[in-house]
Formats: structure tokens, sequence, C-alpha cells
């Protein structure tokens, strides 16, 4: 637990993208279709800071991803960006990361607000966060596409705490990108690296008292 002197989260604020969510299989398999690989999805993790602030969807990124392909792909950077984009919009293109939706699940009984901050197109909330929303567990999202503000941006981590309706050092934040993290940081979120293992950030958030030790429901 943390110390009398620490301030208890009062809001646990996930990415979306490798922290709530992976990469499906159905997803590798779509980009092996059209000969391309993951690393070909890198420029478009990218992507989102990029639009000067103004909210965006796929079709916006297209032009954005080409270019990002073009020194690898040449001509057929525009199929692959193409590729690339249908197959990330449908519903199957993640999958949930084991573990992840029994610590929300721990995290909302404990009470604790559940916050979104995703920095993909529009219509990522339709397609890849329903599952989660719809819980009623997640009590707000901020999404660069829809609201126009992206990680590691200020504005975007204080757009999710306003939405939240608490304030910016009573969030805890966790990402997958460091950089996002020590933005985080920077405005006085505690925050966590996650790099994949849900039992290690459980007990960060034991640490910092967002949950008990009892509060196990994996």
């Amino acid at each position: 637990m943390t110390g009398s002197d620490e301030r208890l989260p009062d809001a646990v604020i996930f990415d979306f993208a490798m922290t709530l969510s992976r990469l499906s299989e159905y997803y590798v398999k779509r980009l092996a279709e059209h000969g391309l690989g993951i690393r070909d999805v890198i420029p478009y993790l990218r992507l989102e800071d990029q639009f000067g602030g103004e909210p965006f969807g796929v079709d916006d990124m297209a032009p954005v991803l080409e270019a990002g392909l073009a020194p690898e792909h040449g001509e057929n950077a525009g199929r692959a960006a193409a590729a690339i984009l249908s197959a990330y919009s449908e519903s199957e293109a993640f999958e949930p990361i084991e573990g992840i939706d029994n610590l929300i699940s721990d995290l909302h009984g404990a009470g604790r607000k559940i916050g979104i901050l995703a920095n993909g197109a529009a219509e990522v909330e339709a397609a890849h966060l329903t599952d989660f929303v719809n819980t009623g567990m997640v009590t707000a999202t901020v999404l660069a596409g829809r609201d126009g503000v992206s990680k590691p941006a200020r504005a975007a981590f204080e757009l999710i705490a306003e939405r939240l309706g608490v304030a910016v050092e009573g969030c805890y934040f966790i990402d997958d990108s460091e950089q996002n993290v020590d933005a985080a940081r920077a405005l006085q979120m505690s925050a966590f690296h996650f790099v994949g293992d849900v039992a290690e950030l459980r007990r960060a958030l034991v640490k910092a008292g967002a949950l008990s030790e009892h509060d196990d429901t994996a």
C-alpha cells in the first residue's frame, strides 16, 4: 500500500492498443494476405500527432500512411496503406489482453473511475472499444480522432481527467509507450509502463493503493 502522505488514485486511465487489447491473429493473417507484416503497421501507429489537433478518421489517415510506407513499398504503398486500414477498422483486429477484463472489474469494484485515452481514429470507439464501454464500468473516453487531442500532449491528459471528474494528479495512467508515461508523470499523474504483464500491473496498482491485495477475481 502507499504511505499515508501519498494520494490514492481516484481514477485509472488505460491506453487502448497493446494495453487493453493486442493485435489479433486475424489481423496478422489479413496483413499476410497482402504480403504485409506487423512491422508495416508501425508508421500507422505514429500518425496521430500529424493532424494538427483536428479530429480525423480512417480515410484521413490513408495518404499519411501511404507516405510513411513509400520508402519500403514504393508504388505499392497506396495498396499497402489501404490493406492496413481496412483490416484495422474491423472489430476482429484486436483481442483483449488476458486478465485485463478482471482487472478492470476489480478496479471498478474498488471504487475507481475507469477511463480510456486512445490515439486512434474516430471510428476506433465503435469498432474496438464497444466491449469495454458496454460493461458500464468505463466512465469516460478520449479518442484522438474524435476529440482532436492525442498523447503525449498535455491537453489529452487534461481532457480525460476532466471527463472523469477528477484532478489530473488523482489519475493513474497505464500505457505501453514510455514517452506517454513520461508525459503523464510530468503532469503529476502516477503512471505505469505496461509491457504485457498483467500480474505486474496488478501489483503496481496494489502498491499505489488503487486495489487491495484481496481484490483479485483472476
